[in-house]
C-alpha cells in the first residue's frame, strides 16, 4: 500500500495530490510533488531566491516527513 505525505510545514497543494508518495515493495522510493515558492501564508516572495528557497526547503521537508534526507534523493528535476 502506498503511503501519503503532506507534511504541515509546506505549502498545502492547490489541487487533488500528494506532497510525496512512497511506493513499496523491495525498497522505499518517494516521489515528491513539484513545490511552489509561495510562503505557507500563500504569499509569492518578492524574489526568485526566495522563491526557489522555499521549494526546495519544501522538498528537504516532504522528505523528512517521510523519514528521508536529501542523500537519499536519486534524481531531482526543476524548471
Amino acid at each position: 500500500m502506498n503511503r501519503h505525505f503532506n507534511p504541515d510545514t509546506v505549502f498545502p497543494p492547490q489541487a487533488v495530490y500528494s506532497q510525496g508518495v512512497e511506493v513499496p515493495p523491495g525498497g522505499r522510493t518517494l516521489y515528491v510533488a513539484g513545490q511552489v515558492g509561495m510562503d505557507l501564508d500563500g504569499k509569492t516572495p518578492e524574489d526568485f531566491e526566495s522563491e526557489a528557497d522555499n521549494a526546495f526547503s519544501y522538498v528537504v521537508k516532504v522528505l523528512a516527513d517521510a523519514g528521508m534526507e536529501p542523500t537519499d534523493i536519486v534524481k531531482l528535476t526543476h524548471t
